[in-house]
């Protein structure tokens, strides 16, 4: 080695949030683990990865141990909430139809100031005795990485960086799209999902709880709107404003580019396309200060492979992403730093090779089933967006399945995956449609039933008719007593299946009580449950279901 040359258990990519966060974990568990952090920024700034999930506050408390600091320094969220406009996008704020909490949830989840998150973590790694060097890149560009990342599992990794070259055990990719080992071995692959982003953050902007009269506050109680995640949805794209501080305000769009595409040259015309949507523009105010612009023309990523026997992994960006809505990105690198911990313990304290290797098999099985299953529901229905009819009943139900399956997974350490596994070889047979399985059933009908709303509505010409005046709250959805009895307790495929059933339910009666209100027809919720059959297995239409009510008795 040379005098510049460095040695460390694990080397970490990235010292953002996904690697910033993977080193403590990694710390907390292991306080003798000699761990290394590198990245290219010389300090920190706003970047995406702003609203959370309970699933990454579970993480973060737990096995961040980061309670009171987010607590003391970043807005709590106020969950998912979302409205719908009208064609002419020109309905105020206080009419458009609103899906969302009324009162805040027993299980928190946060809005973070990056700049402030990722800079604060890497004083707090530093205390704890990680070495962060920023300003320090991994040499090399996409033809030439492999002459200076020298993958080794048996003997050991070398990296040469701007300051030295780097020895590891380990070595964890937390750079974000521009990974190093991803461009190197040629893991990305298509995402099946063409969407792209563009966003900025302001200055300046009004809380969205300013822009309506008290009945309107009044009915979330007073609570505040303004710390949501807030979706504006429409036909092939959505728009987020999103509280970073009281101060600063990020707000986007993301689109699919076969249903609308869109290209913004600069923060200028972003602006003004927000302005042409009347809610957004009262929002922004009569002169908000733009303190930045940036875009993502195509969005989505994964990789063929995250974790490898070879003794090396990817995270965050670098790894998994599909879109910004459902806040679902940090909830995935969670995952993905928890599945690592267990892998560097079973390696590096357990001497365990056999479950190293049936980790890495099924860790990689898991995150493309969490991948797969995200990209049917969002990725693949953003022409639902846009009409109130359409998506709150398929966002409701996706959020009952959360609480109902993902959030107790996460909560219980993946407990029932693991017991699962725990005797299983590399030719057990697992599939990715295996793991899906048990979720498969009320995703695949919501979706069905979900489109056969919209061409029905279509052929109506009423797409966008219930996106004013509607009021639905979130809790049916997401704190009801089937849901909230299981969280933090074992998991029971009987007892989710049955809720998974009560929430497709609850999804159906709604669209066809909606297409007998359209047709004039009353509708007569005993009737209705008489020819309503529970289950998954019937296939019953909504068609098929009014037309039953509207027969003679």
């Amino acid at each position: 080695m040379t005098s510049s040359s460095k040695e460390c258990d694990v080397l970490i990519l990235g010292a953002g949030m996904a690697g910033g966060c993977l080193a403590r974990q990694l710390k907390l568990a292991h306080p003798d683990l000699r761990i290394i952090v590198v990245d290219r920024k010389a300090e920190f700034d706003y970047w995406i990865g702003e609203s959370t999930v309970e699933a990454w506050e579970d993480y973060a408390t737990r096995f961040l141990k980061l309670g009171p600091y987010l607590n003391c320094h970043h807005i709590q969220k106020h969950g998912l909430r979302f409205f719908f406009d009208s064609k002419g996008k020109d309905l105020p704020l206080h009419e458009m139809s609103e899906f969302g909490r009324s009162w805040y949830h027993p299980l928190a989840a946060r809005q973070i100031d990056r700049a402030k998150f990722d800079r604060d973590l890497c004083a707090m790694n530093r205390e704890m005795g990680i070495e962060v060097m920023l300003d320090t890149k991994v040499l090399g560009s996409a033809s030439t990485f492999s002459t200076h990342i020298r993958l080794d599992g048996k003997l050991g990794h070398e990296v040469d960086t701007s300051a030295g070259t780097i020895r590891c055990k380990w070595v964890a990719d937390c750079t974000g799209r521009g990974s190093p080992l991803a461009q190197m071995l040629d893991l990305s692959e298509e995402s099946g999902h063409p969407a792209g982003s563009y966003w900025a953050r302001y200055s300046g902007c009004k809380s969205v709880d300013e822009l309506g009269p008290d009945a309107w506050r009044d009915r979330i109680n007073h609570t505040e709107r303004w710390t949501s995640t807030n979706h504006f949805m429409y036909r092939g794209y959505w728009i987020w404003v999103i509280p970073v501080t009281d101060k600063i305000t990020s707000i986007g769009v993301s689109f699919h580019h076969d249903i609308a595409p869109m290209s913004f040259k600069n923060g200028a015309e972003l602006e003004a396309f927000f302005r042409s949507h009347r809610a957004v523009n009262d929002i922004m105010g009569d002169a908000p200060e733009t303190v930045d612009f940036f875009a993502l023309k195509q969005m989505a990523r994964f990789s063929k492979q995250t974790f490898s026997m070879d003794r090396w992994a990817l995270s965050g960006m670098s790894g998994t992403f599909l879109d910004p809505i459902g806040s679902t990105g940090c909830w995935l690198y969670a995952e993905s730093n928890r599945f690592i911990g267990h892998l560097i313990k079973a390696d590096l304290y357990d001497n365990d090779q056999v479950a190293v290797r049936r980790m890495v098999k099924h860790f990689n099985l898991m995150l493309r089933a969490r991948f797969t299953a995200l990209r049917q529901v969002f990725g693949q229905n953003y022409d639902l967006y846009g009409s109130f009819d359409t998506w709150m009943p398929m966002q409701g139900g996706r959020l009952a399945a959360y609480f109902n399956r993902d959030l107790n997974d996460h909560m219980t350490d993946h407990a029932y995956f693991f017991n699962k596994i725990k005797d299983h070889g590399e030719d057990c047979g697992c599939s990715i449609e295996g793991i899906l399985a048990p979720s498969a059933p009320l995703r695949n009908n919501l979706i069905r039933i979900s489109r056969e709303m919209r061409d029905y509505l279509d052929r109506k010409d009423l797409y966008q008719s219930a996106n004013a005046g509607q009021w639905e709250p979130m809790e049916p959805w997401e704190t009801r007593p089937s849901l909230q009895d299981k969280w933090r307790k074992p998991r029971d495929l009987q007892v989710e299946d049955r809720v998974d059933a009560e929430t497709f339910e609850m999804a159906f009666t709604y669209l066809v009580e909606r297409m007998a209100d359209i047709e004039g027809i009353p509708f007569d919720l005993e009737r209705f449950g008489a020819v309503f059959q529970p289950g998954f297995d019937s296939k019953q239409t909504l068609a098929g279901v009014l037309g039953a009510l509207q027969a003679p008795t």
